[in-house]
């Protein structure tokens, strides 16, 4: 094997992207998705107030679920992407991204 191309990644494929070359600013803007749709594969979860203070620190939250999926998109109550949680055992959570701070919290 010469090469290895990647067709999808969950629910975006390879053939709806669009080329490098023909990228602009308007066709940028033109085609942005909402965070919300560019995580649409992964179970949600809506935070509490203190609980985005606790991930925009680095800090587990517990939760009451036994089962969680290996990735958790975590929202605020407006539908703001918070974060990207895994399971860190116990029924806690840990966030591997965030996309908010403490100041904006």
């Amino acid at each position: 094997m010469s090469a290895l191309q990647r067709h999808a990644i969950g629910a975006f494929f390879g053939a709806e992207a669009i080329a490098f070359e023909s990228l602009t600013a308007s066709s940028i803007e033109a085609n942005l998705i909402s965070p919300y749709e560019a995580v649409r594969e992964l179970p949600p979860i809506v935070l509490s107030e203190e609980q985005i203070a606790r991930v925009s620190h680095g800090q587990v939250i517990s939760v009451d679920s036994k089962k969680l999926a290996d990735e958790i998109a975590a929202f605020d109550s407006r539908a703001n992407l918070i974060a990207i949680l895994k399971p860190a055992g116990n029924g806690q959570l840990t966030p591997t991204k965030c996309f908010t701070t403490a100041a904006e919290n």
